[in-house]
């Protein structure tokens, strides 16, 4: 399920989009679920930039491509850094290739979690890691109308390594978790 099924987010998407040509970056794509809906609103000579550094969900949305025509798929995670990192990849113990199933993936080293999730498995992968600022001067961005980041406690890297192009940013949608789940989180 999409949180932009939740009407309140989704009134607030639709509302932002609402012009011609805006510049979206979505930060942690999954299954481009969210992706899809986002890209229903966006109309004109839009720019969307998603990231997905998980390399089998990769490889599953450049299957996507038809529908997810318009979008810009970035193999690399976000953070406050350019190389790479360490990325704990969790797959349902089952179903290894069911990415509607697919956990909690994230740069951030997780806490004990089978406790909460005892269907998940989880792998470290290496993977390609940027900043915002660093892509958006690399590719002429100089602004961003709606960001939208689902990073499994990731996001402080992200702010940190975004300060110029944020202070460019119209609107950012986060997802927020009351306990950590990560380390460091």
């Amino acid at each position: 399920m999409s949180i932009l099924e939740t009407p309140e987010v989704y009134n607030y998407v639709k509302d932002i989009l609402d012009k011609d040509g805006p510049i979206v970056f979505e930060i942690g794509m999954n299954d481009g679920l969210d992706t899809q809906e986002i890209l229903k609103y966006c109309r004109g000579d839009f720019q969307y930039y998603g990231f997905e550094p998980d390399p089998d969900l990769g490889e599953y949305l450049r299957g996507l491509r038809g529908k997810l025509k318009g979008a810009i798929l970035t193999e690399q995670a976000i953070s406050n850094f350019q190389g790479t990192a360490d990325f704990y990849h969790f797959s349902d113990k089952k179903n290894p290739n069911d990415f509607g199933a697919m956990g909690p993936s994230s740069l951030l080293e997780p806490l004990p979690y089978e406790h909460w999730l005892p269907h998940l498995k989880h792998e470290v992968y290496k993977v390609y890691v940027t900043t915002l600022d660093v892509f958006c001067d690399k590719n002429g961005i100089d602004h961003i109308d709606f960001l939208w980041a689902d990073m499994q406690g990731s996001e402080y890297g992200m702010i940190e390594g975004g300060q110029k192009i944020l202070k460019n940013t119209g609107w950012m949608f986060i997802e927020a978790m009351k306990n950590a789940q990560y380390k460091n989180q």
